[in-house]
């Protein structure tokens, strides 16, 4: 990999998100590489990442999904193609996938996509409108669940599908850096005194996330455990109304059960995800709709703790269930959508034997650092990018 070559990502904006995470993480590793990284969003939180690791950032508003403003997104990724001499394109999200093309066609530049999401496709259009995404020289599924819904979709698309697990920074998720400051700010804000044993909630507050799912969950658990305190975390920036049902739910749990009152908190964004993550017990993934990817799972494994989640989508293959009775698992799946199982689990989880959760956290840690490492991600990715434009 002698040569150096110009790669661009394009993402609809950078603020929060696993398409967001991984065309950062693809910007860097292009840049890791002594390539130059070009990164095109509307930017966000995210982007100072790339910069601070020597990509550069353009800002357009490549989040519109106005058709006129997809096609003048094209005449400018078009522009900067030739001036900034791109050899390839690399779309991780539709809108900006059909400015991508349009570019990239006009200009005989190499384009490919990364298919993150499993898309709505209920109609002609909308399967017209997501088939962009397999309209690249190569389409690249972050899971084999997320290749296999591909393929069923488009089997046009087949014969060029690349599966490439999307990378971890495990070196921000390591217990060993986790200092009892970081714990006692988490600790202070959530409003407790760590002597609660904690069952977390992580994730963005939408429908899809299953917060609700693990608070009717909660209601069971806390029945049978008065010292367990559920922490229900993450922004809501486009479901308020959401959020404020979740807040009636915890209101009717303790109107209910008066003894609750306070053992159910939302506590709005978290800013160090590994310390909260290190501060649980419990980590619930509650994902009532198939995700294509299970970031939230990864990441509390890589913190030595062993994720309940739902079983639906790509989420449950990131946690090791055992299939021979000496196999080591690495977590637990439940139902999706189903509450009383998710407190069955939980209560499993909780009356384990002194050790034994520990145990499989540990076991947990050495499985994900070993199968999503960055390091991975990154060789295989440039490989790719060798192959598309030197072939």
């Amino acid at each position: 990999m002698d040569k150096k070559y110009t790669i661009m990502q394009v993402i609809p904006q950078l603020e929060l998100g696993g398409a967001e995470k991984n065309a950062v993480d693809c910007a860097i590793a292009v840049a890791e590489q002594g390539w130059r990284s070009i990164l095109v969003s509307n930017g966000g939180r995210m982007a100072q990442r790339a910069l601070d690791a020597g990509c550069e950032h353009i800002e357009l508003p490549m989040d519109t999904r106005n058709p006129l403003g997809i096609w003048q997104n094209g005449n400018r990724l078009a522009k900067i193609l030739r001036e900034q001499q791109v050899d390839l394109i690399h779309a991780h999200s539709r809108a900006p996938a059909w400015s991508a093309k349009l570019a990239a066609k006009r200009m005989g530049t190499h384009f490919i996509t990364t298919h993150h999401g499993a898309y709505s496709q209920k109609s002609i259009f909308k399967r017209w409108y997501n088939g962009v995404m397999v309209q690249g020289e190569c389409v690249i599924a972050n899971s084999n669940w997320t290749a296999n819904l591909v393929k069923k979709r488009f089997p046009e698309a087949a014969s060029k599908m690349h599966m490439i697990e999307p990378g971890t920074d495990f070196s921000q998720f390591d217990p060993a850096l986790i200092t009892p400051k970081r714990q006692q700010a988490l600790l202070k804000n959530w409003g407790l005194t760590g002597d609660e044993t904690i069952c977390l909630h992580l994730a963005r507050l939408s429908p899809t996330k299953g917060a609700y799912v693990s608070i009717a969950a909660a209601r069971e658990v806390l029945k049978h455990h008065d010292d367990v305190v559920f922490i229900i975390a993450g922004e809501a920036p486009k479901h308020q109304e959401y959020r404020d049902r979740l807040s009636a739910d915890i209101a009717a749990i303790e109107a209910e059960y008066p003894k609750l009152r306070d053992k159910i908190k939302l506590v709005g964004r978290v800013d160090d995800p590994a310390a909260a993550f290190s501060l649980a017990s419990v980590v619930m993934v509650a994902t009532v709709n198939a995700e294509a990817f299970g970031l939230a799972a990864v990441e509390a494994q890589a913190m030595g703790v062993a994720p309940i989640v739902a079983d639906k989508g790509a989420v449950p293959d990131t946690v090791y269930v055992p299939k021979a009775p000496d196999d080591k698992r690495t977590g637990w799946h439940f139902e999706a959508g189903s509450a009383d199982a998710l407190a069955k689990a939980i209560l499993h989880v909780l009356e384990l034997k002194e050790g034994e959760r520990e145990a499989v956290g540990q076991y947990a840690r050495e499985y994900v650092l070993e199968r999503f490492s960055l390091t991975k991600m990154n060789r295989s990715l440039c490989d790719l990018y060798v192959q598309v434009i030197e072939i």
